[in-house]
């Protein structure tokens, strides 16, 4: 499996809020860090998320580690990769957690609206 994990200051960050892109391949459970990436969406001026969400697809990611996601989100995932919930953790321990089996998938947001109405 080929991950995607946004982060922010080596710790799980949200789509939309995310400084880099950190792809893993997980073979026979051990995570091999394949690349790092600046985050395209994070000048984008709308969708952020989904920009970011796009690229981690494009370079062949089949599952996505987040702290949170909204509904946009989720919505242009389904069917394309799966969505695992790393809240508050840093990078290391949020893919060793995934190679174990014990982060949470989810396929529903975490919050509704976007970035901006979660916030407000």
């Amino acid at each position: 499996m080929k991950v995607a994990i946004a982060t922010k200051n080596d710790v799980v960050a949200d789509p939309g809020e995310c400084e880099e892109i950190h792809f893993y391949d997980l073979k026979d459970g051990t995570p091999i860090l394949l690349k790092k990436m600046e985050n395209p969406g994070k000048n984008a001026r709308a969708a952020k998320g989904v920009v970011m969400l796009r690229s981690a697809l494009e370079n062949g990611a089949d599952a996505i580690i987040v702290n949170e996601i909204g509904r946009p989100g989720v919505n242009y995932l389904k069917g394309k990769a799966k969505i695992f919930l790393a809240d508050g953790m840093n990078i290391e321990d949020a893919i060793h957690a995934l190679s174990s089996g014990k982060l949470k998938e989810t396929e529903e947001p975490t919050h509704e609206g976007g970035h901006r109405e979660h916030h407000l």
